[in-house]
């Protein structure tokens, strides 16, 4: 298990490779967009927030947020979007702009670290890089808001899973993972809040197999 030293959540450096002893916590992000299959949309715009808050000791799950985010350049969902990621047109009439997303994602985090003792040291976990260097990087430019430091790095839950279970699993989907672990799907095949869940179970694998866990990327790194 990883040892914990109480820090603030600030960005670490430009190291790649800092193995997250530091940490006490991790945030598990999923984001899910808009689509159409077989055509380009430019730009994405992110529809659905999801993240958890787990402890980096135990990986038990502490917190949860969950938001659905009304995109402003195609607002209406095509019917492959809709399907693909199980949202329905009503979810996303009913979400908030993106700026008000992660304005509700910070104050989540910082109720976090007012229960932690006012201290709560964490870094980003996704699957993949998308979520933090294509589609939240591009919509945050393309609308002009400000990213939050915490999202310019993170680590790419692919890389550390794929050192325990064989690199076939760097371009698998979080499904085929959680079959590869060992685990029963949890909750709905489809939609963000399922999607995090399960990533989490797989975090939670993997530090109680004791794996290297490590900054794989950043948005320094263009």
């Amino acid at each position: 298990r990883p040892s914990v030293k109480q820090k603030s959540h600030a960005f670490c450096g430009d190291n790649n490779n800092e193995v997250t002893e530091s940490y006490d916590h991790f945030v598990i992000v999923d984001l899910k967009a808009t689509g159409e299959k077989g055509v380009n949309i430019n730009p994405l715009e992110i529809i659905e927030f999801s993240s958890i808050l787990v402890d980096a000791v135990t990986g038990q799950q502490a917190s949860t947020f969950h938001t659905y985010v009304c995109p402003i350049m195609h607002p209406e969902l095509s019917e492959f979007c809709k399907e693909y990621n199980g949202i329905l047109q009503t979810n996303v009439e009913a979400g908030v702009m993106l700026s008000e997303a992660l304005q509700m994602h910070q104050a989540w985090l910082k109720e976090a670290e007012t229960k932690n003792g006012g201290s709560l040291s964490f870094a980003v976990v996704t699957w993949g890089d998308w979520d933090c260097r294509t589609i939240l990087m591009q919509e945050c430019s393309f609308k002009h808001v400000t990213i939050p430091y915490y999202f310019y790095q993170w680590i790419n839950l692919k890389k550390p899973f794929a050192e325990k279970f064989g690199d076939n699993y760097l371009l698998a989907p979080v499904l085929e993972a959680v079959q590869a672990a060992g685990l029963k799907w949890k909750g709905c095949p489809k939609g963000g809040q399922s999607h995090a869940d399960n990533k989490a179970r797989l975090l939670e694998l993997l530090i109680r197999h004791s794996a290297k866990l490590y900054i794989t990327d950043n948005l320094l790194a263009m």
